[in-house]
């Protein structure tokens, strides 16, 4: 049986009320991977955390094998029953989209009836105590996955495709592709959540990954906790793989961000 674990990153923000803490669960890049029948080791791991909020950021799915697309559904709608859930698009998420695929339509559709909540290039508000959560989720065009010379999105193109980060509460950016990390700073977030470079396939360090999707060497922001003065980007190894199925020194992980506030 293919096994995970835990990562947990501590984050400090004035944002959060004084003597409270958030607790966010980050899955990202399953690739239809299951741990246990019918994930039962993953969701039991998440509800022995009891997270706030449970953030998806893309790649859960991989159209190869349908059957087990179904599996990472019946998954995901059973943590919508138990947590907030919030899914951002990944790669494989937006080419079933822009295909028109039906099968991708209907999970989607099965998906939003049990309460996920899919941010395609929109923002959602949450009240979490007396904290406001403004989460949005970015929807890249497939271009900026293109290898090896990616469409490199500018601020401008952000903002029109997302909106402007809220000016009161806590600004939440769930986008898939790290490549474009400083852009997602520009832009305002307080916290980013990312994924697609599994790591780095051979990871050397917390940080330093062997390649990229996009066949760059020693890409930047490859896997762990970056901070930029009071902004955070958490980069996910991720919990499965595709295409390049090993993992050298790069466990699968689960993700758990605390929020504090700062002192």
């Amino acid at each position: 049986m293919k096994t995970f674990r835990v990562k947990r990153y501590d984050i400090v923000s004035p944002k959060i009320p004084a003597k409270k803490t958030l607790r966010m669960a980050l899955l990202a890049d399953q690739h239809n991977v299951c741990f246990g029948e019918e994930n039962e080791q993953l969701l039991r791991t998440l509800r022995e955390e009891h997270p706030d909020v449970v953030l998806l950021a893309g790649d859960m799915i991989c159209r190869r094998e349908l059957d087990a697309v179904q599996g990472i559904e019946r998954f995901l709608c059973r943590l919508a029953e138990e947590f907030p859930v919030y899914y951002g698009m990944g790669n494989h998420e937006s080419y079933e989209v822009e295909s028109g695929e039906a099968w991708y339509i209907e999970y989607e559709r099965r998906l939003r009836k049990a309460g996920v909540i899919c941010l395609h290039n929109r923002q959602t508000q949450v009240t979490i105590g007396s904290l406001t959560l403004h989460i949005a989720g970015l929807e890249l065009p497939l271009d900026c996955y293109r290898k090896p010379f990616p469409l490199h999105p500018s601020l401008y193109s952000l903002t029109k495709r997302i909106g402007d980060p809220a000016e009161t509460g806590l600004n939440i950016l769930i986008a898939h592709n790290p490549m474009f990390a400083d852009t997602y700073f520009q832009w305002g977030a307080d916290v980013i959540v990312s994924g697609h470079y599994h790591g780095g396939v051979l990871r050397f360090t917390e940080h330093c990954g062997a390649v990229s999707p996009q066949m760059r060497i020693f890409p930047r922001y490859c896997c762990g906790l970056f901070q930029k003065g009071k902004q955070y980007l958490v980069v996910s190894p991720g919990l499965g793989e595709h295409t390049v199925t090993m993992r050298i020194h790069n466990p699968r992980e689960l993700i758990l961000l605390t929020l504090k506030p700062a002192v």
